[in-house]
């Protein structure tokens, strides 16, 4: 599906009010799958709803520095190149500094509406952590949307591609 093509559909969903609460988006994390996610989020956060996203609010903007309250963006360690359990949630003995990404989704929105949350890389969720993950796919709460950006889907266990709407990026 061309990158048009899915920010329509979103477009669409949106109006309709029917978005779903996750989605794979397989691509490059930090090409089109990550550009389409910040698409996404800006609709949602955008101050001018008939033009969203103008790109030029200042929600639009710290939505693109990944600095909007209401999104949360996870990515695999720099040296273990996974994302780990401690990212999901704090364990014991946890060095992760907050936020964790599950107690950070099953907290209300910060400036209302959406809270959305973000795995670059999605593929490199450990067991563990695929785990911790998989419940908040089956029971998310209200007016949270996850995106799992991913290259190489067919790395992620086949519970979370089924609770996931899957968009295969050109």
């Amino acid at each position: 599906m061309r990158i048009d093509e899915a920010r329509e559909l979103f477009r669409q969903a949106i109006a309709a009010r029917r978005l779903a609460h996750a989605y794979l988006l397989v691509g490059s994390p930090r090409g089109v799958a990550g550009e389409l996610a910040i698409d996404l989020m800006q609709r949602l956060a955008c101050l001018d709803p008939d033009k969203a996203p103008c790109k030029t609010c200042d929600r639009c903007r710290q939505v693109a520095a990944r600095t909007w309250c209401d999104n949360l963006w996870v990515a695999p360690r720099k040296k273990s190149r996974a994302i780990s359990i401690e990212q999901m949630r704090r364990t014991e003995g946890s060095r992760m500094p907050p936020p964790y990404l599950l107690s950070w989704l099953g907290k209300t929105s910060f400036a209302g509406g959406w809270k959305a949350a973000v795995l670059e890389g999605a593929d490199r969720l450990n067991e563990a952590a695929a785990n911790a993950l998989l419940k908040m796919l089956e029971e998310p709460p209200p007016g949270t949307l996850l995106l799992l950006l991913s290259d190489a889907p067919q790395a992620l266990p086949a519970t979370i591609l089924s609770r996931c709407q899957r968009l295969d990026l050109d």
